[in-house]
């Protein structure tokens, strides 16, 4: 193996992170055994040698007791999956085993990018994001409540009559709330995110980057708390009142709920209801669902088929997900999510 055939930048005394060009593999065996294939190098040639001193936001150490090429170290992440950082003559690497978002959405955006949009936006309005920014952000991350993704009905009921209330932008818009003066700043974007299809993504991604221990440290980490938990507040309250209302609540999906109309009266409507930032809309009408766990369920609307399920399974080998019919979901392969893991010495391995 040539090093010098991957991406990468000249050999510097004060390198910067961001400017090592990324080579990415992606996450299937080839992938795996691409990256393997670079560790393997890595570990027999430079054995023993330093390893990289990482600086509080993730950075790369350039201090004259830290810098001494060549180094290398390997880190993971949910954000940079496995991340192999190499500095020696050859010059400055990263290679990293992750999921390719570009690869099937030409406007997605990654977290750093979402971040330096929401920035320059509130720059825009005289806000310095930095003045929101706390130096105990890994503590006050234990604080952010999980996402409430929730199942409360029997597996495998076919439930006939259900619709989906979907919060718009649900965490900027508790954020926004929480900090009145991002409003004017964050409106526009979510206003134009249909002509703009990328700000989708600023507004998703930029608060999993507030939180995020690799990329700033979770520096912004009070934010993610306002959204997140906001957020949850808010379904919570929505769920009751749709309850409150006679129909039956039977499933939550971080910003979503699922509810059965159980009187034939049509869908659930409130004060609250519309497009606008703090609101939400039924974005699913008179549904057939059934799920097969929390995560994972199918639902026919308008005589098209859905099925939802996080990650690759077995079965997606066989038949591309698109192609997936009433049932597919509760096949045995179905259950069988592909994932890989990294272990020190030996390189990325597949376990299901």
């Amino acid at each position: 193996m040539e090093i010098r055939e991957f991406k990468h930048q000249p050999l510097t005394r004060r390198p910067n992170k961001l400017n090592i060009p990324v080579t990415l593999f992606n996450v299937d065996d080839e992938g795996m055994n691409q990256f393997n294939e670079v560790y393997r190098w890595v570990m027999q040639r430079y054995h023993g040698c330093k390893r990289i001193v990482r600086t509080k936001s993730g950075g790369i150490s350039t201090s004259r007791e830290n810098f001494k090429p060549p180094m290398w170290d390997i880190r993971c992440s949910k954000s940079s999956g496995v991340e192999l950082t190499v500095i020696c003559e050859e010059g400055m690497y990263r290679f990293q085993f992750r999921v390719d978002f570009k690869k099937d959405n030409k406007f997605a955006v990654s977290g750093r990018e979402a971040f330096n949009a929401i920035k320059k936006a509130l720059n825009k309005e005289g806000i310095d994001l930095n003045n929101y920014a706390i130096e105990n952000g890994e503590e006050v991350k234990k604080e952010i409540e999980s996402y409430m993704i929730d199942y409360y009905g029997e597996v495998g009921k076919v439930w006939e009559h259900a619709y989906h209330a979907d919060a718009n932008s649900s965490f900027w818009s508790q954020l926004c709330i929480a900090h009145p003066e991002f409003k004017p700043a964050i409106e526009p974007i979510y206003l134009e995110r249909k002509v703009k299809p990328e700000n989708k993504g600023v507004l998703t991604n930029s608060i999993g980057f507030f939180q995020s221990v690799d990329s700033c440290g979770a520096r912004w980490a009070n934010l993610s708390k306002d959204a997140i938990n906001g957020n949850n507040a808010f379904v919570r309250e929505l769920r009751t009142k749709i309850l409150k209302a006679g129909y039956l609540p039977i499933a939550t999906n971080t910003d979503g709920i699922w509810y059965i109309d159980r009187k034939g009266i049509g869908p659930y409507h409130d004060e609250d209801e519309g497009t606008g930032l703090g609101q939400w809309k039924n974005d699913h009408m008179d549904c057939k669902i059934r799920f097969k766990s929390k995560g994972a369920y199918e639902f026919m609307e308008n005589d098209e088929y859905h099925p939802v399920i996080r990650g690759r399974t077995m079965y997606d080998r066989i038949k591309p997900r698109e192609e997936w019919e009433w049932g597919d979901i509760f096949r045995e392969d179905a259950e069988e999510v592909i994932k890989y893991q990294f272990i020190e010495g030996r390189g990325i391995r597949r376990y299901e």
